[in-house]
């Protein structure tokens, strides 16, 4: 007996099939009307009876095998194909949350970004849920001991609490115990279908805390970096012109985008571009000064900014775990190596412990009075190059340490040269600011904005010089390849002064997180990506790491400019490099 269309609609009724998931329902739908289309057609050809037969045979024959087995070898693909048709807003870049394996800024990066700058967010079913993810401990004991590593896996799902196939949320991971102030960073591996793997280091005894956030999803991940790599032009810099009484103001940037008639002020060494639009009848060489301010819009669509609402940011996810660390049976004291440039940058980098950083790798010092710090740098040179963050370092050793006197250059402007001097003990401390961009609302003389790689260059060097370098705050709202670019040339002029002068120490301050008020032009994944381009690009050199990343990501700041404690620990990882 051949089975008519009806036969076919009847056997594959999913109704009749509880087993089945919602999602094989769709699937057995669609399968079913392929059947009924193909039964119906042989119907209204008599003379195909022989291929009839055969045709609804072989359907029956295939639906039922699929029943019979509940589609345990299709269901993965098939669930797969059904998500990547229906959730096109789903991001292709699978950019990892701890260490990306494509070069940082490549090509490949900005190529995914702009391939997800067409894809929209309509069905935020699909967007990763912190609340719905699952966290396990492999293999937990009742006991650790210090110096183990307590490894988690976790398996991200959406708003739908279906399990996500693909990576690229941006997770932060540490263990913490608030009553001894003590908190360690861990590592997250993105394994890029979904789930990720946590390695902790256990530093202290006593009781700690896991505790996993999810920053960004996936989704706003994608949308985060459409943003940065294609719309370069989202902070304004305006440029004066002064020629005599008379006064312009233009457009500036790294990318100018502008029909009219353009002062190129790219720097011929080393070939950083800054443009600004010329002011009619004056000269370029008129530039006087500038300042900045962000754009007050929004780039990305109404449905994308709930990614961005407040209850969507540093999501916790379920875990309620505490973990009793033991020192080992061996009591004998680990012994660190001293801390000197060439250690390179291992995470976890350190720890809090009573609200003092340790460094996990060397025996750093503490300079807890102004007498230990100016021993330290007695007879020393020291210069902070780069953004505010280490100009920091600059206002705290002259304010702890009362012996410095300020040099007054006579300059107006916030980001003038700062220097200082002690006399008796023949120390000179300087900061100056990085080339552009650089985002300031002050008023900033031209001539102030030098790049440092020129900076570096006109540095003699030795045993008492010590270059302290940090950039990244005034890089978020830039393509990546603008602070690669930079931060490259910083590290060939960095290798050249090492080979001529091989005594001077350079030590490379990480970018902080920050506060993210304005999103979309200044967040933390941009900033992580900075990070991570920086310890890429110094990684083979013999300088030293201060990891303010992990510092202040591991006490949940969010401040641009950290607190004054925070600022004392990352002299003391500084100072005790330097001596």
């Amino acid at each position: 007996m051949i089975p008519s269309s009806d036969s076919v609609r009847c056997l594959i009724d999913v109704g009749r099939f509880p087993l089945f998931h919602a999602d094989d329902a769709g699937i057995l739908v669609s399968l079913s009307r392929t059947a009924v289309a193909l039964v119906e057609r042989l119907d209204r050809s008599a003379s195909a009876m022989k291929l009839k037969r055969n045709v609804a045979t072989l359907l029956l024959g295939l639906l039922l095998l699929l029943l019979s087995v509940g589609f345990t070898i299709y269901h993965e693909e098939v669930i797969e194909r059904i998500e990547a048709f229906t959730m096109v807003q789903r991001s292709r870049v699978t950019l990892n949350a701890s260490a990306t394996e494509r070069a940082p800024g490549s090509a490949e990066a900005t190529s995914a970004a702009t391939t997800a700058a067409a894809e929209k967010i309509t069905d935020f079913s699909f967007v990763t849920a912190a609340n719905n993810s699952v966290v396990a401990v492999v293999n937990p004991q009742a006991m650790y001991s210090i110096g183990s590593t307590l490894n988690v896996v976790v398996q991200m799902h959406d708003a739908a609490n279906r399990r996500k196939r693909s990576g690229g949320d941006f997770i932060l991971a540490r263990m913490y115990n608030e009553r001894l102030r003590a908190a360690s960073p861990g590592e997250v591996a993105d394994h890029g279908d979904g789930s990720y793997g946590v390695a902790l280091r256990l530093l202290w005894a006593g009781d700690s805390k896991l505790s996993l956030m999810l920053v960004h999803p996936a989704e706003a991940v994608a949308v985060l970096d459409r943003v940065r790599e294609t719309i370069p032009n989202k902070i304004v810099f305006l440029g004066t012109f002064v020629s005599g009484k008379v006064k312009k103001v233009t457009n500036c940037n790294v990318h100018l985008s502008t029909d009219k008639e353009v002062c190129d002020l790219t720097d011929p060494a080393t070939g950083e571009p800054w443009s600004c639009e010329k002011p009619a009848n004056m000269s370029c060489s008129a530039l006087q000064n500038f300042r900045s301010y962000n754009r007050q819009r929004s780039y990305v669509s109404k449905q994308e900014e709930a990614l961005f609402a407040r209850g969507r940011l540093y999501v916790p996810l379920n875990v309620n775990y505490t973990v009793t660390t033991h020192p080992p049976n061996n009591t004998a004291e680990q012994k660190l190596p001293p801390c000197t440039a060439g250690l390179g940058n291992p995470s976890p980098s350190g720890f809090f412990w009573n609200g003092a950083w340790n460094s996990s790798y060397c025996a750093m010092r503490r300079f807890d009075t102004p007498q230990q710090v100016t021993e330290c740098l007695k007879e020393k040179h020291i210069y902070f190059l780069g953004d505010s963050t280490i100009r920091q370092w600059w206002e705290y050793l002259v304010s702890f340490t009362k012996g410095f006197k300020y040099f007054d250059v006579h300059k107006h402007g916030k980001q003038q040269p700062k220097i200082a001097f002690d006399d008796k003990n023949k120390i000179i401390l300087q900061w100056n600011c990085h080339g552009y961009p650089f985002i300031t609302q002050s008023l900033t003389f031209s001539r102030d904005v030098q790049y440092i790689a020129k900076q570096l260059d006109d540095i003699t060097g030795g045993k008492n010089t010590v270059i302290g370098l940090s950039l990244g705050a005034h890089f978020t709202a830039f393509p990546l390849a603008v602070f690669e670019r930079r931060m490259r040339n910083i590290a060939a002029s960095v290798e050249k002064l090492l080979s001529q002068s091989p005594d001077t120490k350079v030590i490379v301050k990480l970018a902080n997180t920050r506060d993210v008020g304005t999103v979309q032009l200044f967040n933390n994944w941009n900033t992580y990506r900075l990070v991570q381009i920086t310890r890429d690009v110094f990684k083979h050199l013999n300088v030293a790491f201060v990891d303010a990343w992990e510092m202040t990501a591991v006490v949940n700041s969010l401040s641009i400019h950290p607190t004054t404690a925070i600022v004392k620990e990352q002299l003391n990882v500084f100072l005790s490099f330097v001596c």
